[in-house]
């Protein structure tokens, strides 16, 4: 990496002052003038060698303090960046990325000459002729609220009026709800112009950002949102790529997201009960000692290192009931993704924040986690500590039949090492018998948790679970959920009415 010139070094850290010393370096890299490093996760500004024959001291120091206002006022943050993108692609879906830029480049350059009193930001657009129709409006506009020369061109009298429209919006409140309804008038008024436009700053979207950053903002703007308004936005990142690639079958599935369910199911907590116990005494009571009690007994200490009557003590033992050192087993979820199931990308499905609230309490216990994901095929995981692997088997839906495939499902339990089998299901599994009698001979710890607010056909449906409830041994644990709120009534490996009774 060349070593950065004394001079462009001294400009940053100047620009870094006026701004309260935000925490980003300085690199050289093949950038046309200077934009932001998202990619490497680092907090970095990246600038081209040459800017110094590019633009004067001044224009490179408000190019500084330019990228530099990102970072400390807005977008601040990827979670806002997604939701600005996802308001825009509501209003207009093509050019959203350009005009999220567009919008945000405003909010900066205001917030600059308005609020912190930088104006060399003026230099750079004394320096950058004015290239469109919507660059002179802009330029223009920030004319007219700061009384500044920003060299807007030549605007043509027709497109005027809109300045009065732009001054309506504040733009330096950037709180959700008014970004919200500033993006829908921004849209109206620039929209028709946006084509052949070119950002005279840099250009960047949410596929500059490392994904693990993609995801930890949608896990917090999961935490915000009502599914709906998260589905939007989730499909805003444009991260759908494919996950199913075995030979089994020629389906395809996208990788979902899964960060709401992940939200949502975090507010749970699942009981499972311990598979083994293990049993001790501990000292209970001091009393006095017989002449016929075990030696064993016998408290030296207390009786003064004397064995004399009156004087001798003894201790009294109770037993005590502990558990071993890993006393949660390693577990399988076997997920109904059927065409019966709600679809958990178009409705909130109880089964899915179910099956994420027991998974986590499993691996944050220490098992390990498999899946089988049964519609048209058996798509499954083996046992495992990986998190995303896990959640997002769990969410696939397939969308056919109700088929949970036997010879799959017999190899998988013959070569997995797992003690508790959980189903989660409307029940009306196709081949319902074939299924009864192996869960009947498994010997496994099983639960099976009807999902009622699925079912549709509710008499044909109580029919089949009843036929569960009749057919499998008296040791397997049965739990109805027809609500969000019955999640927490879940427990694996011991009947409710046990722990409440």
């Amino acid at each position: 990496m060349a070593e950065l010139n004394t001079e462009i070094t001294n400009i940053f850290q100047e620009a870094r002052k006026d701004l309260y010393y935000p925490p980003l370096k300085l690199e050289y890299a093949d950038v046309p003038s200077i934009q932001m490093d998202f990619k490497s996760g680092k907090y970095t500004i990246l600038v081209n060698k040459d800017i110094m024959k590019i633009f004067s001291k001044n224009a490179i120091k408000g190019l500084f303090h330019h990228e530099l206002n990102h970072w400390v006022k807005h977008p601040y943050n990827l979670k806002t960046i997604i939701m600005e993108q996802s308001m825009i692609e509501e209003e207009n879906h093509e050019k959203a990325n350009l005009i999220r830029n567009l919008y945000d480049d405003v909010v900066v350059t205001l917030d600059l000459i308005v609020n912190k009193c930088l104006d060399d930001i003026l230099e750079f657009y004394r320096e950058f002729e004015s290239q469109s129709q919507l660059d002179s409006l802009l330029r223009t506009f920030f004319e007219d609220i700061t009384g500044l020369n920003f060299y807007p061109g030549n605007l043509k009298s027709e497109l005027r009026e809109r300045i009065q429209r732009l001054r309506r919006i504040d733009f330096l409140d950037t709180s959700r709800t008014r970004i919200r309804k500033n993006i829908k008038e921004f849209v109206e008024i620039i929209g028709d112009l946006i084509e052949g436009f070119r950002v005279p700053f840099s250009f960047f979207g949410i596929h500059d950002f490392p994904e693990e950053q993609v995801e930890r903002a949608l896990l917090e703007i999961a935490e915000e949102s009502d599914f709906d308004e998260f589905r939007k936005v989730a499909d805003t990142t444009g991260r759908w790529i494919g996950i199913a690639k075995g030979e089994k079958s020629s389906y395809q599935f996208e990788r979902p997201d899964i960060s709401w369910y992940l939200s949502r199911a975090s507010r749970y907590v699942v009981y499972i009960k311990p598979l083994s116990k293990e049993g001790s005494m501990y000292p209970d009571e001091i009393k006095d000692f017989e002449i016929d009690d075990s030696v064993d007994s016998y408290s030296a200490i207390d009786s003064y290192g004397k064995i004399l009557p009156g004087i001798a003590r003894k201790y009294t033992m109770r037993e005590f009931e502990g558990y071993s050192e890993n006393p949660v087993p390693d577990a399988v979820i076997v997920m109904d993704s059927s065409g019966s199931m709600r679809n958990p990308d178009t409705e909130v499905s109880h089964a899915v924040i179910g099956a994420f609230a027991i998974a986590r309490n499993y691996l944050e216990n220490g098992a390990k986690v498999g899946v089988i994901n049964f519609s048209g095929r058996n798509i499954e995981l083996r046992p495992s500590t990986d998190v995303r692997k896990i959640y997002e088997t769990l969410k696939i839906y397939q969308g056919y039949g109700t088929t949970l495939h036997l010879d799959e499902l017999e190899k998988y339990v013959w070569e997995v090492d797992a003690e508790d089998y959980i189903l989660i299901s409307d029940t009306g599994i196709q081949n319902l018998n074939e299924i009864l009698e192996f869960f009947s001979k498994l010997k496994r710890r099983i639960t099976v948790i009807w999902v009622k607010s699925d079912v549709k056909n509710y008499e044909e449906f109580r029919r089949c679970w009843e036929a569960f409830r009749n057919r499998l041994p008296p040791s397997t644990t049965f739990i109805e959920v027809e609500r969000e709120e019955d999640i927490p009534g879940i427990v694996v490996g011991k009947a409710f009415r046990e722990i409440y009774a």
